[in-house]
């Protein structure tokens, strides 16, 4: 498969993904014209793509889609349930089709598509469509009156680097040709000496005359996937026939204005002021690429740390100097690559919109999703695992949370559910949630199934929230009935466990009858960080500096003061606190002079008791080893500028032991 052919799978991958988004705002619309332009302009674009990269099954089976989308767009059909249905599992057989062509395999589905066709042959009050494979014909009859026909006059010169883009404008010719009679003019100017031509370049122009009886929007929609910087000009010369022999050098009448229901503004074909406009181009790059950008980065991100390391044990002005140079360019590289991963979880959000929607159809209930904060940035690797743990989020608040209709009314609610999909920004986190308006999580029914199972005792006083935690325990579930989407206890623990290794934490929060939130707190990245390094005896640890708030120090006299009840008079505010040295175990003599580090992890403020603050530092996050990938305080390491190895904390493991130590304390 060659590069032009990658480019198309990568381009129909984002118009299946468009198309999808547009389908079920068609549902929510059906009189959408420009919703149901749009549909209609992805099957295309797909169908003509296809058919240029030699994707001929692509081709075949999107013409048969977008023949009922151009009934659909000229008012013979209007859209339906059904069709929609239909549409969209059409949709995902191309997606099918471009995932074999995309790993090579064997087609298996052809049987699938055939019987999608003969229902939507069926809906159109057709008869039976031609096998998957049996290529179509493009030359459909034309009427025999002259009545109906009109010409057009299209003067169309190709961008400079369409071959090199793996475009043939031959192929347009070819389907204007399959709409009518064609008369075709080259246009040889542009054409350089023999010596000077070069083959990667396109020099050719055209100017045409169609009679055909298609229609504008079909003449127009040949064109809509041509590139941006081609010059083209689609005058209509009259609607009959006394005008076909026009010569193409003639003046071109002013072309009419289109009219309600043909090609939007955006999609009608550009003319000659491209250059007023302002290019952004953008360049498809292979995750794979950016990805190993991000690693040789990272260890330039070592590199300089380990010359700055050297410059302060040298104590040479000079070395200082470009040390202090290459941190700076490293900086901003380093943020520069970091935004070129961050991805919108917008992106995200609306893949789930398809979801609710066939497990709401599958259930019998009624919901409505929302998305807010669709803008927020992520980094893509962190976006792409979150796909499993959302779709297990998404099923329980629709299988568990949302009532039926029925149930619903009897409650006093409207009998469509709501589902929320949230995200902002907390620091250096991101926080998403998911909403629900349900019945909410049964307390005392959780309560009751945790002590069943030996999670707690009978006489444990447990908060709202610590109770809900028990569900995201393994095998954990309080439904009695098994069914196709749960009850087995698997899943919320697959979230959790899937939330802790992107260093994040998940809290529940609910109200019974009234709904659940369920909030994941996420890094921004799993690259590079800003952290404090502090150090406990020979060990040196890293901390996550977006969430520290200060740093004070604490003596032995302070400490006798506390009695070791691990609670800190911070400023007349009482700051729970623990030792790193008790918690890791750490022996040898303790420093007459400790620090405290103030963190303030969403809200919830504690200390973190160490020998020394070292000072700020970017941290190369790097996969811990099987020795220590069971240790729940570590998220990960990273490498100092002399080499050594230190541990970057999950502070939210850490917070948790915080308040077991404290609670430990109240109950003595």
């Amino acid at each position: 498969m060659d590069q032009h052919q990658f480019a198309f799978i990568e381009e129909a991958k984002e118009l299946l993904s468009q198309l999808e988004d547009d389908l079920l705002a068609l549902e929510e619309s059906p009189d959408n014209a420009e919703m149901i332009n749009a549909v209609f302009r992805a099957l295309h674009t797909i169908k003509g793509s296809g058919s240029m990269f030699g994707f001929e099954k692509v081709e075949h089976f999107t013409h048969d889609l977008e023949n009922a989308f151009e009934k659909v767009r000229n008012g013979a059909v209007h859209v339906s349930r059904e069709l929609i249905d239909l549409t969209l599992a059409a949709r995902d057989e191309i997606q099918n089709l471009v995932r074999i062509a995309e790993d090579d395999q064997p087609d298996s589905r052809a049987d699938a598509r055939t019987l999608i066709l003969q229902k939507l042959q069926i809906l159109m009050g057709s008869g039976a469509p031609a096998a998957d494979h049996a290529p179509h014909s493009p030359n459909v009859e034309k009427a025999d009156t002259d009545s109906t026909m009109e010409t057009f006059r299209i003067s169309f010169r190709p961008e400079i680097q369409a071959y090199a883009h793996g475009s043939d404008p031959l192929l347009i010719l070819a389907e204007l040709r399959d709409l009518g009679e064609l008369t075709v003019t080259p246009n040889l100017e542009g054409i350089p000496p023999l010596e000077t031509l070069e083959p990667e370049t396109c020099h050719f122009a055209w100017e045409m005359l169609l009679k055909t009886d298609a229609g504008e929007n079909a003449v127009r929609d040949v064109f809509i996937f041509v590139g941006d910087d081609c010059d083209l000009e689609i005058t209509k010369v009259s609607g009959g026939a006394e005008n076909t022999e026009e010569e193409p050098g003639e003046t071109p009448i002013k072309k009419k204005e289109s009219s309600p229901g043909t090609a939007p503004a955006a999609v009608q074909i550009r003319t000659k002021n491209h250059v007023e406009q302002k290019n952004q181009s953008t360049v498809r790059v292979p995750s794979e690429r950016l990805d190993k950008m991000v690693n040789l980065v990272g260890e330039l991100v070592i590199a300089q740390a380990r010359l700055s390391q050297l410059s302060i044990q040298t104590g040479c002005p000079e070395i200082a100097a470009v040390a202090e140079e290459i941190e700076r360019l490293t900086s901003d590289m380093r943020d520069t690559t970091m935004g070129m991963r961050m991805v919108p979880i917008g992106s995200v959000f609306g893949k789930y919109k398809r979801i609710v929607r066939d497990l709401a159809r599958d259930l019998g209930k009624q919901v409505e999703i929302e998305t807010s904060g669709g803008e927020t940035e992520l980094d893509k690797t962190v976006i792409e695992r979150l796909h499993d743990p959302m779709v297990h989020l998404i099923r329980n608040a629709i299988d568990h949370g949302i009532e039926s209709p029925t149930e619903r009314t009897a409650a006093g609610k409207q009998e469509c559910g709501w589902l929320e999909l949230t995200a902002t920004h907390s620091g250096a986190y991101v926080l998403i949630s998911v909403v629900d308006d349900g019945a909410g999580l049964d307390r005392d029914r959780i309560l009751t199934k945790a002590i069943e199972r030996g999670l707690t005792a009978p006489d444990s006083n447990l908060t709202d929230r610590e109770i809900y935690d028990f569900i995201l325990q393994p095998g954990f579930s309080t439904k009695q009935e098994v069914s196709a989407l749960s009850g087995r206890g698997v899943g919320m623990d697959v979230v959790a466990k899937s939330i802790q290794q992107l260093g994040g934490r998940i809290q529940i929060d609910s109200e019974r009858g009234e709904g659940t939130t369920i909030t994941m707190r996420l890094p921004l990245t799993l690259a590079i960080i800003d952290g404090l390094q502090v150090r406990i005896g020979d060990s040196d640890y890293v901390l996550p500096l977006g969430v520290i708030e200060e740093c004070v120090e604490m003596t032995e006299s302070q400490l006798v003061q506390d009695r070791y009840r691990h609670i800190l008079n911070l400023r007349d505010e009482m700051v729970p606190y623990i030792s790193l040295r008790h918690l890791f175990g750490v022996e040898g003599d303790r420093p007459n002079h400790e620090k405290i580090v103030i963190i303030n992890d969403d809200g919830n403020r504690f200390g973190i008791v160490v020998d020394l603050v070292v000072g700020e530092l970017q941290a190369v996050i790097k996969p811990l080893g099987k020795l220590c990938r069971d240790i729940a305080e570590v998220s990960g390491a990273t490498i100092l500028g002399d080499g050594t190895v230190a541990l970057i904390l999950d502070l939210g493991r850490i917070f948790d032991a915080v308040y077991t130590i404290e609670d430990t304390q109240k109950s003595k």
